[in-house]
């Protein structure tokens, strides 16, 4: 459907992928540096939830759409799902 729109689609890839990509571990990193207890328990599991494999991290999927001729997006540059 993407090229009838003179566009392209780039992906499906993996959320884990595409969050690692776009800089979620050195982000969560420098957030959990500032919290603790209960509220850094909370910030971690929800981490893992996004990014896990067994969980949405593999199980959901980010695809872009883009008009051909404008460079890869942040998160699906150099994918080898192109």
């Amino acid at each position: 459907v993407a090229d009838i729109f003179g566009s392209n689609t780039l992906g499906p890839t993996d959320m884990g992928y595409f969050l690692t990509q776009m800089g979620l571990p050195i982000r969560a990193a420098t957030l959990l540096e500032n919290t603790e207890g209960e509220e850094r328990e909370n910030m971690q599991a929800a981490i893992h939830r996004l990014m896990h494999p067994s969980q949405m991290g593999s199980l959901f999927k980010v695809l872009c759409w883009r008009t051909q001729g404008v460079p890869d997006p942040a998160g699906f540059q150099n994918t080898f799902f192109q």
